[in-house]
């Protein structure tokens, strides 16, 4: 098989995986944003109770599920490290927000 001739399948079969890929990566993208905004409505409710952002046991209990339902086993720690990194910035985006509302209500507050 000559250079070009393979350097053109090769193209042609990279390009239909890779479509695959775009096609989850535009499904993972929505889904990561809902997943966000709903961390953001739990903000507003530990706010509300005056609870901790961070909750191990929460954290722990969503990667073993995860963890349970992930078929393929020689991606278990893969999928459970991605699970930890969106915990991280769900932490991180409570963390704004709820910092973002007491700014807000300070200025509200605030008196000359």
């Amino acid at each position: 098989m000559n250079g070009d001739k393979l350097n053109s399948e090769y193209q042609k079969e990279i390009e239909v995986v890779r479509d695959q890929i775009d096609e989850l990566d535009t499904k993972l993208v929505a889904l990561l944003e809902s997943r966000m905004n709903i961390s953001s409505t739990v903000a507003e409710i530990k706010q509300k109770y005056g609870m901790e952002i961070f909750d191990k046991n929460r954290e722990d209990i969503i990667l073993e599920k995860i963890s349970s339902k992930v078929e393929n086993a020689n991606l278990a720690f893969i999928i459970k490290n991605i699970y930890k990194e969106i915990f991280a910035n769900s932490r991180f985006l409570q963390r704004d927000k709820i910092n973002a509302e007491n700014i807000s209500k300070e200025k509200c507050n605030f008196k000359n």
